[in-house]
C-alpha cells in the first residue's frame, strides 16, 4: 500500500502487509477497506489539500 500526493506529485515508502489472502476477491475488498480506513484517518481536509491518495496491488504467490 502506498500514499500518493497528486499535489506534489510523489509518494510516500510502500508499507507491505504480510496478510496472505486465499483469493484476489478477499485482498481487494481488504485492501479497500483499509484504504478507506485510512482516508478517514488522514481526514477530509489534508486529502483535499494535498491530492492525496492510496494505491495498492494483490500479488499472487506461488506455493513451489
Amino acid at each position: 500500500m502506498v500514499i500518493c500526493s497528486s499535489t506534489y506529485s510523489s509518494c510516500m515508502p510502500p508499507v507491505e502487509y504480510p496478510t496472505i489472502y486465499p483469493d484476489s476477491y478477499t485482498c481487494l475488498l481488504d485492501g479497500y477497506e483499509k484504504s478507506g480506513s485510512l482516508l478517514i484517518t488522514m481526514g477530509q481536509q489534508d486529502v483535499n489539500r494535498d491530492g492525496l491518495y492510496i494505491k495498492f496491488d494483490c500479488r499472487l504467490i506461488d506455493n513451489v
